[in-house]
């Protein structure tokens, strides 16, 4: 390829040109070589975005799923909530029929959706992470300057407490919405709905005891 490149500056630009608009001699090879690696790298391109999107969130799904286990082990009345919601809704797969939900299967399940995002609440990724300055989102939300997941004045005087129901909306039964479902949270939903739809999930030590440790702390 560099050799044609170096042929085609040799060449006054007229001559080069015109076998480019002929297709023939080292313009033609050009053609054929730039084809070939625009082919190989749009490939690469498309594999690590498509490793990116499926993989790179693993371990925080992991983490959230865990932090799900344990809260409906401290409160199992939210469990045995979310268990009655699963064999209405979803029957088959608690006999094994189904062996993965699809998001129509999940639209209508409240409960699993705000144990979910309840578990997010008290259970945030980015633990330490507060908004330096108030900002605007692109859809009109307002976010204060320090603002967290537990203000009292958001969540209420029970802010540090995990309660689903919180999410759920006193006159329709439905989950509040926000705005961009996100490709974790529907798997995280997934999971819990098979997890707890077949096993019997316990903590080896009092849920209550479990807490959340930075990495490289004894």
């Amino acid at each position: 390829m560099a050799e044609m490149l170096g042929s085609r500056l040799l060449s006054p630009t007229w001559v080069w040109k015109l076998k480019r608009f002929l297709n023939i001699g080292d313009e033609h090879k050009l053609k054929q070589a730039c084809a070939i690696v625009h082919e190989l790298t749009h490939r690469v391109m498309t594999t690590r975005m498509w490793h990116e999107l499926l993989l790179a969130g693993k371990d925080t799904t992991d983490f959230s799923l865990a932090w799900i286990l344990v809260n409906l082990n401290r409160y199992p009345d939210v469990l045995t909530k979310l268990r009655k919601e699963i064999n209405e809704k979803l029957p088959g797969l608690v006999t094994g029929e189904i062996d993965i939900p699809t998001m129509d299967d999940l639209k209508d399940m409240p409960n699993l959706e705000a144990v979910v995002k309840e578990s997010l609440r008290l259970h945030a990724i980015a633990t330490t992470r507060v908004p330096n300055k108030s900002v605007t989102l692109s859809d009109g939300t307002f976010v204060p300057a320090g603002c967290t997941a537990r203000m009292t004045s958001v969540w209420g005087e029970d802010a540090s407490v995990y309660k689903p129901e919180r999410w759920i909306d006193a006159e329709t039964g439905k989950v509040k919405m926000c705005v961009g479902m996100r490709f974790a949270l529907l798997e995280m939903r997934i999971a819990t709905a098979v997890l707890f739809s077949r096993f019997d999930l316990k903590t080896v030590d009092d849920p209550f005891d479990v807490t959340l440790r930075r990495g490289g702390e004894d």
